[in-house]
Order: C-alpha cells, then sequence, then structure tokens
C-alpha cells in the first residue's frame, strides 16, 4: 500500500538497541527488525531517513546521548 501514496517530503531519524532483540507477541517481530521494516517503507515513499543501531538496549541514556545529533541533522537542510 506504501507505493500508492506520493513521495514524502519529510525526514526520520530512527535508532534502535543491538539489545533490544524482545520480541512482541503477536507479531512476533523485535524492536531492531520492526524499526528496520519501518525505515525501508519510509524510504520506499522517497522520506529521507537516517538509521543508527547502537550499542545498548531500549534506554534513557542512549537517547539522551544521540538526541543532539538528531535534532541536527532533522532541522538541517543536509541529508
Amino acid at each position: 500500500m506504501a507505493a500508492l501514496r506520493p513521495p514524502l517530503k519529510t525526514r526520520f531519524w530512527l535508532s534502535v538497541g543491538d539489545q533490544e532483540t524482545e520480541v512482541d507477541d503477536p507479531p512476533e517481530v523485535s524492536q531492531i527488525e520492526g524499526v528496520k521494516n519501518v525505515c525501508q517503507v519510509l524510504k520506499s515513499l522517497h522520506a529521507t531517513v537516517h538509521y543508527d543501531e547502537y550499542h545498548g538496549g531500549h534506554d534513557l541514556k542512549y537517547w539522551r546521548a544521540e538526541l543532539g545529533r538528531a535534532l541536527l541533522w532533522l532541522l538541517s537542510d543536509n541529508d
């Protein structure tokens, strides 16, 4: 269905920890695979996507560490 939508002119910063391997039941997809799937769908819609897989889990300290970089990238004109 994504292919039927117009291209997105939006930027997305997606990040997930390499230790986020817990599986949701259903649909039995890990957070890592879920974020990768969203990344692929957004790219298929021609959105600008930054994907980052960091060493760690689902934790505030990792989000805090990347927040500055994410905001600078999201608010910039560069890809």
